[in-house]
């Protein structure tokens, strides 16, 4: 494995940095604060391991985009190209070198005619707010508050911050070690997704099945009234059969 630098700009970008080396197969360890810039800087060497080094003549300097450059090209999925080209998919990194996907993996072009080829619409990357990650300045705020906060130390998962490990991981000063966690609000919310039978477009004196939280079996008829729309708001079912099947996934959500 390469010996790699990065300067990051804030935390966040640390937090991401930490995680696509990770990706690359290093193991956290820790980081360095440069006083002098007020910059972070996480580093990586050849054992696979990011650690400390005030000695960084001999490591390669990434940005932020290359080091996801690196993570595409080892991970090998061809759902990480970003152009087409008759029926071929491409990849452009951040320095403007083409690769294409070929024999599974991430094959350098040294194409330059490249006319016709399109551009493939993906969101933007996602930051770490929207990953619903907070500094650990927030998760000590959150904590006065008393809100309950968890925090992962990237070998494993969430787990809740409390008066055990509220010391280790706040209070002892180990060059600013709390910058190696990442942080959350405990979530209180879950993620649905379920198949239920799609609801249809009735048209008035239909006869349909609704959802009916006043009868003890969650449904019932009716004969469709489009002056009264507010029996149909969740949707309307053309037999018994699948509105009872919506009402036996909904009652088979767990919190």
């Amino acid at each position: 494995m390469n010996n790699y630098k990065i300067k990051v700009n804030d935390e966040d970008e640390s937090k991401e940095a930490q995680e696509l080396f990770k990706q690359l197969g290093y193991q956290f360890s820790s980081m360095y604060f440069s006083d002098e810039d007020n910059s972070l800087q996480v580093f990586a060497d050849g054992s696979g391991s990011l650690f400390d080094d005030h000695d960084l003549c001999s490591h390669q300097e990434l940005t932020l985009p290359q080091l996801r450059d690196l993570v595409v090209l080892k991970r090998k999925d061809i759902n990480d190209a970003n152009f087409t080209l008759q029926g071929n998919h491409y990849y452009k990194s951040s320095r403007g070198d083409w690769y294409f996907y070929g024999l599974n993996s991430w094959q350098h072009s040294t194409l330059t005619d490249l006319e016709g080829i399109e551009p493939i619409q993906k969101p933007e990357h996602q930051s770490v707010q929207e990953q619903g990650l907070i500094s650990g300045a927030d998760a000590l705020r959150a904590l006065a508050d008393g809100k309950e906060v968890e925090y992962n130390e990237r070998m494993g998962g969430w787990r809740l911050v409390d008066k055990n490990t509220l010391f280790e991981i706040f209070l002892e000063d180990q060059g600013k070690r709390f910058k190696c966690y990442l942080f959350r609000l405990k979530p209180r919310t879950i993620k649905l997704e379920i198949e239920i039978p799609a609801p249809f477009e009735p048209k008035d004196d239909d006869r349909i099945w609704v959802l009916d939280v006043h009868r003890e079996c969650g449904y019932g008829p009716l004969f469709f009234n489009s002056a009264e729309p507010k029996y149909t708001q969740f949707g309307a079912w053309d037999s018994e059969e699948k509105v009872k099947a919506v009402v036996a996934a909904l009652m088979g959500i767990k919190g």
